[in-house]
């Protein structure tokens, strides 16, 4: 199960989730970040920002996380990401091969997931170009 530690200070070393690939890692010889290729970074940690407690509660990334979770906090902005060195070092060794800054990688895989998914669920003559731009002001502004 999950870590429950309560921390009443941001902890050293925690930063805020800009990407929400950043919880995600590719599968084995997979190129590209679609659904069927890419898995949750088990042994990652992370903090949750709770807004009524004012505390950040750790979890880590088990098999019982679920991506529903993930993306709800966020899309909330509650999340914030306090990689282990083990997890530093796997994310590294990820920089290194495929040649890009991390900002940038983690950038072209937030944009793979969000392409597939406007595939999907995407343009349905419903204002989707609309309501993404303002999804996007707001979840890149901080």
């Amino acid at each position: 199960m999950s870590l429950a530690f309560i921390h009443k200070e941001l902890p050293d070393g925690a930063y805020k989730a800009k990407f929400e690939s950043e919880f995600y890692e590719l599968k084995e010889r997979k190129k590209v970040m679609y659904d069927s290729n890419k898995q949750l970074r088990t042994g990652l940690r992370y903090l949750i920002w709770s807004k009524y407690a004012r505390v950040w509660y750790e979890r880590e990334i088990d098999e019982h996380t679920l991506p529903d979770n993930i993306a709800y906090y966020f899309d909330a902005g509650w999340l914030w990401l306090w990689p282990t060195e083990e997890n530093k070092g796997a994310i590294r060794d990820d920089v290194q091969k495929s040649k890009m800054g991390y900002q940038k990688l983690m950038e072209k895989r937030q944009l793979e997931i969000d392409h597939e998914h406007h595939l999907l669920y995407g343009n349905k003559a419903d204002g989707y170009q609309f309501k993404n731009m303002d999804y996007r002001r707001k979840r890149y502004k901080s």
